[in-house]
């Protein structure tokens, strides 16, 4: 299969020259891979690798094209990629730009960020206006490394730009010391645990939730303050929706308790730092919800986001066509068989709207995307094996709560074992090779192009009401999938994946603190989001046959159950197989291939007239 080859620096140890591994026994999960994607950022990718192994991290240095052969294998891995080529250009736009001096983007400095993946570029060309801009670079250097003298000194970092040197490599000179002492120890944070029951002390690095908190609520108060769409009836709503997932027992905020963050129309969201929490309460009534930054702040920022959105395409004439894909596991390759059609007669460009369920959601990723070929290799590359291998947490925890006599397991252990991590446990199957088709198949500057949402199925809190039917465990969400949240990549990947987790098949995720499975459960065609938006002409894709004697609103919401807003004059237009497409979870290339030819055909002869 090939072996993992390293760069490796005569700055690292011998047993770091030593690291030539087969793809099996390739770098672990722990292992930070830094990708040198050019010849000039050789010395700070080394450098890197250097400063990493002194602050005990376990670093691996790797060309561009060994990483890029086998990213699929690297998938788990925390990612450093410095260089100008073409995938350090190609993965900025998956992660967040970071800045802290607006001078590092007037000198070519970028440095983007995500959950596990950070891109360190220089731009030469930033500097190419002749001696004044270069002048002005060489102070601003110099400025900097009289910052960070002793690391410079440590590391062998020049002080000044040398003139001898090409002025790209003074740029990683400079812009892995800025990376080292101004982002690292936060990305590094990021994916940090503290042990059950200890705190990570003073001047510790942020954890994840810490920190995704702290970003969420940096953007929180730069644009919901001047947000129009914000409204008292809109915070009514998000109360309304909250107490669904709100126990009744759970903490409540006092009248004026904690900093008000914003007001509209009698409504508060309020910050009490002492508890790390936010609250939603109307003022003078004696409502309110409390939770985290993620259950208080994160759906108002993407509300924000989406209405930008819809009155960007209102404005420039793009919200008449949407495109829905329902659920079916393996079946979801029909899809592209319509998508295909769609494409040789008169392209998809048109439809801005796209909504999924389930697998649907990722059909949805892939549209978003708009790259039908790529799209295709995707769904014929999948097999049986990936989709339907064990969920190991599963089996850890079954042996390691069966008792030294198998033949007589005590089933309350096993229970109590299995229902204590229910969100590591409730699927068979591991969704590692499903995360890894979504993370790798993101765009988000396509996706920003889009008005793009999945459908939940959301676990409502125990106690509101009694159980009847699935109504009364479950809430149907419609998330929208905001390209533009404090961390896009990981805020699209969980949603999906939240879709996707069909019940008993795939562990549930946490999307806004509330545990949600397979949007199929209770929406398969989410279409109503897209009406609530502004569409008028929707196609339908369905991976079951039409039932007979039913009519084309068989399997689908009546539109009346639509809201009112948006609803009048919307067409629903529908495509639907001829006969069945098999198993949910039976996939082979031969099989996906037929699929696609049956959407094909279907496409043929229900859209004749559509347009």
């Amino acid at each position: 299969m090939g072996l993992w080859k390293t760069i490796v620096g005569p700055v690292l140890n011998e047993a770091k020259d030593q690291v030539v591994n087969t793809l099996g026994g390739g770098p672990s999960r722990n292992t930070i891979i830094v990708v040198c994607d050019g010849g000039t950022a050789e010395t700070a990718a080394e450098n890197i690798v250097h400063y990493l192994d002194a602050q005990g991290q376990d670093a691996c240095l790797m060309k561009a094209g060994h990483y890029y052969k086998h990213r699929q294998e690297l998938v788990n891995n925390r990612v450093v990629i410095i260089g100008h080529h073409d995938l350090a250009k190609e993965q900025l736009a998956n992660v967040n730009i970071w800045t802290s001096d607006p001078a590092c983007s007037r000198f070519g400095l970028i440095c983007g960020t995500s959950y596990k993946k950070c891109v360190l570029r220089a731009v030469r060309k930033a500097l190419s206006e002749g001696k004044k801009d270069r002048k002005a670079f060489a102070r601003y250097y110099q400025e900097k490394m009289s910052e960070y003298a002793d690391f410079a000194e440590l590391y062998a970092v020049p002080r000044t730009c040398e003139a001898r040197k090409e002025i790209r490599e003074s740029q990683y000179d400079l812009l892995w010391t800025i990376f080292a002492n101004e982002v690292l120890p936060r990305f590094l944070g990021r994916e940090r645990e503290t042990p059950s029951g200890q705190d990570g002390g003073p001047g510790s690095p942020p954890g994840p939730a810490e920190d995704k908190s702290g970003r969420l609520l940096e953007q929180f108060l730069r644009e919901a303050p001047r947000a129009l769409c914000v409204t008292g009836e809109s915070l009514r709503q998000l109360y309304e929706r909250q107490l669904v997932f709100t126990a009744p027992s759970s903490a409540r905020c006092e009248e004026g308790e904690g900093k008000t963050l914003l007001e509209r129309g009698g409504w508060r969201i309020s910050q009490d730092p002492a508890r790390d929490r936010f609250c939603l309460q109307e003022r003078g009534a004696g409502r309110c919800v409390t939770g985290t930054a993620e259950r208080i702040l994160s759906p108002v920022l993407a509300g924000i986001h989406a209405q930008a959105q819809i009155r960007r395409m209102k404005e420039t004439g793009r919200l008449d066509y949407g495109i829905v894909f329902c659920g079916g596991g393996a079946k979801g390759a029909f899809q592209l068989g319509v998508w295909k059609w769609l494409e040789e007669h008169g392209g998809t460009e048109r439809f801005t709207g796209v909504s999924g369920a389930s697998v649907g959601a990722m059909n949805t990723l892939l549209f978003a995307r708009g790259d039908y070929e790529r799209a295709e290799q995707v769904w014929l590359g999948m097999r049986q094996e990936d989709l339907l291998r064990r969920n190991a947490q599963l089996a850890k925890n079954l042996e390691a709560c069966l008792p030294g006599a198998p033949e007589h397991p005590d089933l309350l252990e096993i229970a109590d074992a299995l229902l204590g991590d229910f969100q590591e446990n409730a699927g068979l199957f591991s969704k590692e090779a499903l995360e890894r088709i979504i993370r790798e198949n993101i765009s988000l500057d396509r996706l920003r192009n889009k008005l793009a949402y999945v459908s939940l199925s959301a676990f409502k809190a125990p106690g509101r009401q009694k159980i009847e039917g699935l109504s009364s465990i479950f809430a149907a969400e419609y998330a929208f999938l905001d390209a533009w949240s404090p961390d896009p990549m990981e805020y699209v990947i969980r949603r999906v994946l939240a879709s996707a987790a069909l019940p008993g098949a795939y562990t549930p995720e946490s999307v806004d603190g509330v545990l949600c499975i397979d949007g199929g459960v209770l929406d398969n065609s989410p279409y109503t989001p897209l009406v609530q938006a502004g569409y008028r002409k929707i196609l339908i894709v369905h991976l079951t046959p039409r039932k007979p004697d039913r009519g084309d609103a068989a399997d689908v919401k009546a539109l009346e159950d639509v809201p009112a807003l948006g609803q009048n004059g919307a067409e629903l237009w529908h495509v639907w197989p001829s006969a069945g497409l098999g198993g949910t979870l039976e996939i082979d290339p031969a099989l996906t291939r037929q699929r696609i030819d049956a959407g094909y055909a279907a496409a043929s002869e229900s859209l004749k007239n559509f347009g």
